[in-house]
C-alpha cells in the first residue's frame, strides 16, 4: 500500500511538471487534492516506516515509468515546433510560418527554390488561402534558399496585405516578380544589394525611402519603383538597366547615384519627378523619350556620353549648360520649355547640327558652339599667324574664332630685333664667346647677326696690366696660312690705332 501511495505521488508530480503552459487552475487544484486525499487515507507515519528494500524497489519503478513520460513529451514539443512550419502544397521545398503575436511572416526552403507565382493578387497565394492570418502580416521574411519572390506574391491593389512594413531578404534572393508588392502603400523599407532583377511594378505604389542596388547588373523593370512618393535616394553600383516608367512620379526623388555607366535610360524613367536635383552617372548612352520631362529641379546634367536623346526628354526641366561630345541623335522638343538653357557646346559642325537638331526646343537666346567651326582664339606670333576671338563658351571655357571667316586670321607679325648686341655666351681666357640681335616680341627667341666675341685674359707685364687677345682661331688647328692671316690683320688693325 505504501509502494502504491509513493507512485501516486510521484506520478502526479511527475504530471504536473510536463503539464501544458495553458493547464486551467482547475487541472492543478484536482492534482493537489489527489495527494492529499492518500495522506489523509494512510497517514504520514505510515509513509515515513517503509523499509528501505521496498522504497528502493520501489524507486526504480517509477524512474522507468518517469523516464518514459519525458521522453513522450520531449516528442510531443517536437511535433509541435514542427507544426509551427507549413509546407506549400505548390512548391514543397518551401514552408511558411506566421506568427500572430509579432506579426511575422517567414519563409524557409531546404534547397534553392522559388516562392511560386500568384494567379492574381496577395490573397491567391497558398499560404494565404492555408492562414488567412497572415494577412495581418508587418513584416515579411525570406529565408535562406529562396531566390525569388514570385509574380503578384504580396500585391495589395485588393488589399490583401494592408499592414506591412519591413521586408527582409537573405542574400539567396536574387529576383523579384511582377507586381510583387504592387500598392502595398504601408510598405516602408527593403533590403535589395543582393537583388539583381526587379520586375515590372515590383515596388510601384510603396512608401519606401531610400533603395540600394550592389550586383555588378542590375535590371529594373517597367514601373518598378513608379508612385512611390516618399522615395528620396536611390544608389547603384553595377550596371543598371532602367526600364520605362521605372522611377515615374516619385515626387520626393532628389538624389540618383550610379557608379558605373548607363546603357539606357527608358521611356518616361524619371518624368515627373519634381524635386529631383542630383543625378550622376559615369556616363548615359541612351536616354528615352519624356525620361526627364517635368523634373524642374533638375539643373545640371552630364551628357559627355550621350549618343542619343529621346523626344521630350528634357523638357520643362531647369537645365542650363549641355556639352554634346559623342551626340548623334536628338528628338524633337528634348529642351523644349527649358527658360534657363543658356549654352549648348557641340562638338560638330553647325550643319552637322542642323541635321540632326530639329525643332529641339532651345530659344534665340541660347548660344550654341559647334567646335567643328572654330579654333581656339589666339594672337599671332612672329611667324605664325592668329586668329581674333569671336566668343567664349561658357560650357567648355575656350575662348574660339569662327575659323570659316577669314577675315577672323591675323597675318603673322614678322621679327622685331633690338639694335644693341646680346652678348650670349661670355668669352673666356681660351674660347671665343657670341652675340647677336634678339628679338624683342614676348615669347620669341629668335637671333640675328651673330658675332664672336674674342677670346682675352689681363696679363701683368713690366709693372703694367695689358690685355691678351686671341688672334688665332679657336676650334679646330690653326694652319699656318691661318696664323699668317691673323697677323696681316692684326697688323692693320695696330696701324690704324696708330694713325
Amino acid at each position: 500500500m505504501k509502494k502504491k501511495i509513493c507512485s501516486i505521488c510521484l506520478v502526479s508530480l511527475a504530471m504536473l511538471a510536463f503539464a501544458p503552459l495553458n493547464t486551467g487552475a482547475k487541472a492543478l487544484e484536482d492534482s493537489f487534492y489527489s495527494e492529499e486525499q492518500v495522506e489523509e487515507s494512510t497517514g504520514i507515519s505510515d509513509f515515513l516506516e517503509k523499509d528501505s528494500d521496498d522504497f528502493t524497489s520501489g524507486d526504480e519503478e517509477i524512474t522507468d515509468s518517469f523516464s518514459s513520460q519525458i521522453e513522450e513529451q520531449v516528442e510531443s514539443n517536437n511535433d509541435e515546433s514542427n507544426n509551427d512550419w507549413t509546407p506549400l502544397d505548390n512548391e514543397s521545398k518551401i514552408s511558411f510560418k506566421y506568427d500572430s503575436e509579432t506579426k511575422v511572416l517567414s519563409f524557409k526552403a531546404s534547397e534553392p527554390a522559388a516562392l511560386p507565382d500568384n494567379t492574381q493578387d496577395g490573397s491567391t497565394s497558398n499560404w494565404y488561402l492555408k492562414n488567412a492570418e497572415v494577412a495581418n502580416a508587418v513584416t515579411i521574411e525570406i529565408g535562406d534558399n529562396i531566390t525569388k519572390i514570385g509574380e503578384n506574391n504580396f500585391d495589395n491593389h485588393l488589399n490583401a496585405y494592408p499592414n506591412i512594413k519591413n521586408v527582409i531578404l537573405a542574400s539567396s534572393v536574387k529576383e523579384i516578380g511582377y507586381a510583387a508588392f504592387y500598392k502595398v502603400s504601408s510598405l516602408q523599407s527593403i533590403n535589395l544589394e543582393s537583388v539583381e532583377t526587379l520586375g515590372q511594378a515590383a515596388l510601384s505604389n510603396t512608401s519606401i525611402e531610400k533603395v540600394s542596388f550592389e550586383k555588378p547588373e542590375v535590371t529594373i523593370g517597367k514601373t518598378a519603383f513608379s508612385s512611390c512618393g516618399l522615395l528620396k535616394e536611390v544608389t547603384i553600383k553595377g550596371k543598371p538597366n532602367i526600364g520605362d516608367s521605372a522611377f515615374e512620379k516619385c515626387s520626393q526623388l532628389n538624389s540618383f547615384v550610379c557608379d558605373s555607366p548607363i546603357s539606357k535610360i527608358g521611356a518616361k524613367a524619371f518624368m515627373n519627378c519634381s524635386e529631383l536635383s542630383s543625378f550622376k552617372a559615369e556616363s548615359i548612352t541612351e536616354i528615352g523619350n519624356y525620361s526627364f520631362q517635368y523634373c524642374t529641379n533638375l539643373n545640371q546634367f552630364d551628357f559627355s556620353g550621350t549618343e542619343s536623346i529621346g523626344r521630350s526628354a528634357f523638357a520643362s526641366t531647369a537645365i542650363v549648360n549641355v556639352d554634346f561630345s559623342v551626340l548623334k541623335k536628338i528628338g524633337r522638343s528634348a529642351f523644349s520649355n527649358c527658360s534657363n538653357l543658356a549654352s549648348i557646346c557641340y562638338y560638330g559642325s553647325e550643319s552637322e547640327w542642323n541635321s540632326i537638331a530639329i525643332r529641339v526646343g532651345y530659344t534665340e537666346a541660347t548660344s550654341i558652339h559647334y567646335r567643328g567651326d572654330t579654333v581656339e582664339a589666339m594672337p599671332a606670333t612672329c611667324t605664325e599667324s592668329g586668329w581674333k576671338e569671336t566668343g567664349v563658351c561658357n560650357v567648355c571655357g575656350k575662348h574660339y574664332s569662327d575659323k570659316n571667316n577669314a577675315d577672323n586670321i591675323i597675318p603673322a607679325l614678322g621679327h622685331l630685333y633690338s639694335e644693341e648686341y646680346i652678348v650670349d655666351i661670355e668669352p673666356t681666357c681660351t674660347v671665343d664667346g657670341e652675340k647677336s640681335k634678339h628679338c624683342t616680341r614676348e615669347g620669341c627667341e629668335a637671333k640675328d647677326d651673330v658675332q664672336q666675341v674674342k677670346a682675352e685674359r689681363l696679363q701683368r707685364s713690366h709693372g703694367r696690366l695689358i690685355r691678351v687677345v686671341s688672334v688665332f682661331p679657336q676650334q679646330g688647328s690653326a694652319t699656318p696660312e691661318d696664323k699668317l692671316k691673323a697677323l696681316i690683320d692684326l697688323d692693320a688693325q695696330q696701324g690704324k690705332l696708330c694713325a
